[in-house]
């Protein structure tokens, strides 16, 4: 394969992966924008550890009789920590492993663009090159 069949097949390969990774991103743009307003991006993993230890301290301002340490010791109250821990470290590992798949597209769209930029740029030497020749 000679040089100038290289360099056109390499900018339309890199062309067409460029167009497919700025699908990928814009797919991702529309998903984070779906899930900010279902509130998605306003909970944090810290937030939603200490929800059980909040409902029970604001139950014991609505009910003063009630008896605040039976109640953080209760086998529901224990579970339901253990649910919302459980969560929190599902939602930090999701959002991680978004930001390090966002990261990685950008990086990939860049690299893809740069080497469109250079076979196109080589293109158009191959086809000066050819004019000069006639």
């Amino acid at each position: 394969m000679n040089g100038k069949r290289f360099t056109q097949i390499g900018y339309w390969c890199s062309s067409t992966a460029f167009i497919l990774l700025c699908i990928i991103s814009i797919n991702n743009s529309r998903n984070s924008i779906a899930l900010s307003e279902v509130g998605y991006q306003s909970i944090s993993p810290e937030n939603l550890g200490s929800i059980a230890d909040r409902v029970v301290l604001a139950v014991a301002v609505e009910n003063p009789s009630l008896n605040i340490d039976s109640t953080e010791q209760s086998e529901s109250l224990r579970e339901i920590k253990e649910r919302l821990d459980g969560y929190a470290t599902r939602l930090s590992l999701h959002q991680k492993q978004n930001r390090k798949f966002s990261l990685a597209i950008s990086l990939i769209s860049m690299i893809a663009a740069f080497s469109m930029c250079g076979f196109a740029i080589a293109n158009r030497r191959n086809k000066k090159e050819e004019l000069t020749s006639r």
